[in-house]
């Protein structure tokens, strides 16, 4: 993706029906497992990191995002 795109969808991520009802969905999901303690969790294709609060509740979080400008939304939204 370009540039533009990436900064649309973290401005659209924490708001958007459809990013909110997939959280809503991956939290039930991982609800549902019951994790236990000290889990280690791997999102593949991070993006700008919209599902980054919700996952790292969970556990340990990984994140494999393959660009660097997205890489650096993420971290943006983190300080936040």
């Amino acid at each position: 993706m370009n540039k533009t795109t990436y900064k649309k969808m973290k401005d659209l991520e924490d708001k958007h029906w459809w990013f909110v009802a997939r959280r809503e969905i991956i939290g039930s999901i991982i609800e549902k497992y019951k994790l236990k303690e000290n889990n280690k969790l791997l999102e593949i294709g991070f993006g700008t990191g919209g599902n980054y609060k919700l996952l790292s509740q969970h556990g340990d979080l990984t994140g494999l995002e393959p660009s660097k400008f997205a890489i650096s939304l993420t971290k943006e939204r983190k300080k936040n």
